[in-house]
């Protein structure tokens, strides 16, 4: 088994690899780096955002978080076979594709927090507190309590409450045809139902698993319907009110929830996304290879931009110039990446490892 099969097994399951994905994956994964840089060192000086990444009805990150969890559920139905199936397989890819390089980058930065920085060794309050962190929520329910949280965002907590509820889904979806659209329309209620009553919830509405499940499962549809969904593109037209939508919703103020138009953003810069990776991704060139390799570690990448930006930004961007601070933003960017894949190696060979020894022990 490849390298990458053994982290992102979804991808190459029965040949249905798609190339543009990985397109789709590193743009998003750059694009939340600079965008969560540039707003810690803009903040920090004073200026205001960048006219790129925030507009008058949102920003580019909860887009791009939207186009995340599309692409999670696009892709975890693109490995989907209904005979293959089995829940405690696809249980152990999960873990396997999320845990490891989490539990590996909460230890070193923990180990810096601790022993560089001179935090208390439990710094995150009660050790019960700990369990959230093991789980991988602990970003998630940061808005609850202080806890041991130090990478991955709320988003991880997320993206892990999602892949539990992907068995269920398919196992609706599998009744019958009508499924899909029976169930589109039950998502579509509980999600007006949150919107109108959000003040009941704590967590930030865009946050709440409602309406992340929102995303989730439109990529898990545009993976279903993907061949239709290629066929309509191949239409300039298509393409071209895409980008104008895009563009409409940046610059103009729209009378629609701001969820709800996130979401709607989410799709657009999707299809979108992976349409130019089709073409991208079709030349066999450094691009393209290059593209795929920050596929590869584009979760590790993820673990650990914001901890490295929290850290550099305060230090090297004092009283600088808005171009300046861009400067510095691609330089973090660089580290950024430097350190993500010494995380994926690591990880990798830490599963390399293990299965080595449970496969001796079988044997």
């Amino acid at each position: 088994m490849k390298k990458e099969e053994v982290l992102h097994p979804e991808l190459y399951t029965n040949n249905r690899y798609l190339p543009e994905v990985d397109f789709v994956r590193a743009f998003l994964t750059i694009g939340i780096v600079i965008f969560h840089t540039l707003n810690e060192l803009f903040k920090l000086n004073g200026y205001e955002y960048p006219v790129f990444f925030h507009y008058p009805v949102g920003d580019c990150g909860d887009a791009f978080v939207a186009s995340f969890f599309i692409m999670s559920g696009f892709l975890l139905y693109r490995g989907y076979t209904k005979s293959g199936f089995r829940l405690e397989k696809y249980a152990k890819k999960r873990w396997k594709s999320i845990f490891p390089a989490f539990y590996i980058s909460w230890i070193i930065f923990d180990f810096i927090r601790v022993t560089i920085r001179h935090y208390p060794f439990f710094w995150g309050g009660e050790p019960i507190r700990f369990v959230l962190t093991l789980l991988g929520m602990d970003g998630y329910f940061l808005y609850l309590k202080h806890n041991y949280y130090l990478v991955g965002e709320w988003f991880l907590g997320a993206i892990i409450i999602l892949y539990a509820i992907f068995p269920i889904i398919i196992k609706i979806m599998e009744i019958s045809k009508k499924s899909d659209c029976i169930l589109l329309i039950c998502i579509t209620v509980l999600h007006i139902w949150q919107i109108c009553y959000d003040h009941i919830f704590i967590i930030n509405s865009y946050r709440n698993i409602i309406s992340c499940i929102v995303s989730f499962y439109i990529g898990i549809l545009l993976s279903k319907y993907y061949q239709e969904i290629v066929f309509i593109q191949t239409y300039s037209l298509i393409v071209t009110c895409e980008v104008l939508l895009y563009i409409i919703a940046r610059v103009f103020i729209i009378p629609i929830n701001r969820n709800i138009l996130m979401h709607i953003l989410g799709v657009i810069v999707f299809l979108i996304l992976i349409t130019m990776g089709r073409i991208i991704m079709s030349h066999k060139n450094k691009l393209s290879s290059l593209i795929r390799n920050l596929a590869k570690i584009s979760f590790c990448i993820y673990l650990v931009h914001h901890r490295i930006a929290y850290f550099l930004v305060p230090k090297l961007a004092n009283s600088m110039k808005p171009l300046e601070a861009v400067f510095i933003v691609f330089c973090i960017l660089g580290l950024t990446i430097c350190f993500a894949f010494l995380v994926y190696v690591i990880q990798l060979r830490c599963i390399t490892i293990v299965e080595y020894r449970m496969a001796e022990n079988k044997g």
